[in-house]
């Protein structure tokens, strides 16, 4: 409702014209490299020609109006670059509007491009965002992506989720560690903390102690969007590094912090781990030497369970 308050057309309107564009692409014919109409009223012609072939709560005059707002017209191509990569910082590109529109006022639709454009809007959708840049006039879309947003990924609400899932495991642990004041040892740890940490857990079975960091950030597709979150885990100073800052802070002295959480007098000593805990499964899980680890929150129990010792 949101998409038609704002721009004359609803998502099934959208949908269909993604699925229409899909089709006459060629998208399951590796021989050809698109289709080609020769102008919009060409395109329009054959839109409404095979009405009967699309989604049936379709509206004609909503499928047209949704493929205007997949061209990626002349003057967009000369006011900025092509941009495959980005999608929030540009007003449009390749997987948000996969109809091109050439010199001469043909438009090109490149094979396969319409079929990824619907993977990227279905998944901006599902998360809250949108595949490309919005505009003033999309205050009710702005909204309704807000709303979802606050609904599968609220301000404060992944560490409260944690927490619980922390308390269902039956394991010591704490949550919310402030940094400590003037170097003095933590009220909860016993040990100095030089900054936050989100929460610490004692497994005894496997003498571990583990030090949590909580990250949920929207899941990245472009590749210039993974290499940014990759780095932003790698970089010097970035999240590895202040993981393991705070590692190094607890392994200070894990039998008080062990004893601290209610562990005393156990035989054999603590080692001390990281754990970065998403949501979904992140790229920066898969391209470091592992001092760490990487775990999404319906996995942690059984993995901090079975996980064997440091």
């Amino acid at each position: 409702m949101a998409l038609k308050d704002d721009r004359g057309y609803g998502l099934v309107d959208l949908l269909a014209a993604q699925e229409f564009l899909i089709q006459v692409s060629g998208a399951d014919d590796r021989s050809v490299t698109g289709f080609l109409f020769s102008s919009w009223e060409n395109l329009e012609d054959c839109i409404r020609a095979n009405m009967d072939r699309l989604l049936p709560a379709a509206h004609p005059d909503g499928v047209l109006e949704a493929c205007q707002h997949l061209i990626w017209t002349q003057a967009l191509l000369q006011n900025s670059p092509l941009q495959m990569l980005e999608y929030r910082e540009s007003v449009g590109r390749l997987y948000s509007r996969p109809v091109l529109e050439l010199g001469d006022g043909s438009l090109f639709v490149p094979r396969n491009v319409p079929g990824l454009a619907r993977v990227v809007l279905l998944q901006r959708i599902l998360e809250g965002t949108w595949p490309e840049q919005l505009q003033a006039r999309d205050a009710s879309l702005s909204r309704a992506l807000e709303q979802r947003r606050q609904l599968v990924r609220p301000i404060a609400g992944f560490e409260a989720d944690l927490q619980r899932t922390l308390a269902s495991t039956g394991l010591p642990f704490v949550a919310g560690v402030l940094q400590s004041v003037l170097g003095r040892p933590s009220d909860l740890l016993g040990v100095p903390v030089r900054a936050e940490i989100d929460a610490v857990v004692v497994v005894v079975h496997s003498l571990t102690i583990w030090v949590l960091e909580a990250k949920d950030l929207a899941i990245p597709f472009a590749p210039g969007r993974i290499r940014s979150e990759v780095n932003k885990y790698q970089r010097a100073g970035g999240h590895v590094d202040k993981l393991l800052a705070k590692v190094a802070d607890v392994a200070a002295d894990p039998a008080e912090v062990a004893a601290r959480l209610g562990v005393a007098d156990v035989a054999g000593a603590f080692a001390v781990r990281g754990l970065f805990v998403t949501r979904e499964p992140t790229p920066a899980a898969f391209t470091d030497d592992r001092t760490h680890d990487f775990v999404t929150l319906d996995r942690l129990p059984d993995f901090l369970w079975n996980q064997p010792g440091g």
